[in-house]
């Protein structure tokens, strides 16, 4: 199994996304690849926004702790069955919604979603693991993550 380094050559379904993002998706693949998983789901796509510097900061700035966050992906992640490994990871149902919730947050005039939009359409999406382990890691007191999400990067505290 050759591990891809860096962004190397684009998938066909990740041409039309930036290269931030497109690193993010490939990050998830090789995720469920050395997992030995057939599918990157929504689990991977997070692990693999956990490592942008933007999403960092967002995450830091709403006192979300990834190692939590990761320690919650891991709980749900290890109870999946696992197919027989083909060779071949595909993305889930899943993540394409996120990805079509990522590009109508997209800010107006911008054509690709970045990796805080990806972000954004996890928690848009709110039922997968992904956006169950965010939740979890939210005081009852703060407001909706979306909120939270949305007010700081209208407030230009995050770069998206």
């Amino acid at each position: 199994m050759e591990k891809r380094l860096g962004l190397g050559s684009p998938r066909p379904e990740f041409k039309r996304f930036s290269d931030p993002t497109r690193l993010v998706f490939n990050r998830a693949m090789d995720l469920a690849e050395m997992n030995h998983n057939n599918y990157a789901g929504d689990g991977h796509l997070l692990l693999a926004l956990m490592k942008n510097d933007s999403v960092r900061d967002v995450l830091a700035k709403l006192n979300l702790s990834r190692k939590k966050i990761g320690r919650s992906l891991d709980y749900y992640m290890t109870r999946l069955m696992y197919e027989e490994f083909r060779g071949e990871v595909k993305l889930t149902d899943t993540v394409y919604a996120i990805i079509g919730f990522a590009e109508d947050e997209a800010k107006p005039g911008k054509k690709l979603p970045s990796p805080i939009d990806l972000l954004m359409g996890i928690t848009r999406e709110g039922n997968g693991i992904a956006a169950r382990a965010l939740r979890e890691n939210r005081l009852p007191e703060d407001p909706p993550l979306l909120d939270a999400l949305r007010n700081a990067v209208s407030a230009g505290r995050l770069k998206s």
